[in-house]
């Protein structure tokens, strides 16, 4: 049988709970905070980022998953709601590894067509 989660939009009382489980299990281990140096540079106690983080939920837009049979969270998706200035300015204050980062993610987002290489694939069955 499939376990089932309970997925809801993230509350405030939630928040610190949400920021510890990234700070544990999430950074440490995402691919771009490991390749590009960030994770060795972060703290996580660094309030300048758990502020961040809270804003960001604070957009309301992000979920969490709770696994019913403990009431402990399971998973989370952060996101955002951002206008490219917002973006573009937030580029130009980061550490070295973190440049990094945004550099792949933008020629990743503008040099490779994810849809174009999944019609190709599709169509080459």
């Amino acid at each position: 049988m499939t376990k089932q989660f309970i997925i809801s939009v993230a509350e405030a009382n939630q928040f610190v709970e949400i920021l510890d489980f990234l700070m544990d299990n999430f950074f440490p281990r995402e691919r771009l905070n490991v390749a590009s140096g960030y994770v060795n540079e972060r703290r996580s106690d660094d309030q300048e980022s758990r502020q961040r983080y809270i804003r960001r939920l604070e957009d309301g837009v992000s979920l969490v998953a709770i696994d019913p049979e403990s009431n402990r969270l399971a998973g989370v998706c952060l996101n955002v709601i951002a206008k490219r200035s917002e973006i573009e300015q937030s580029k130009q204050h980061h550490s070295r590894s973190m440049t990094a980062m945004w550099e792949f993610v933008e020629t990743f987002e503008h040099g490779y067509n994810v849809l174009r290489k999944l019609y190709n694939f599709f169509n080459s069955l």
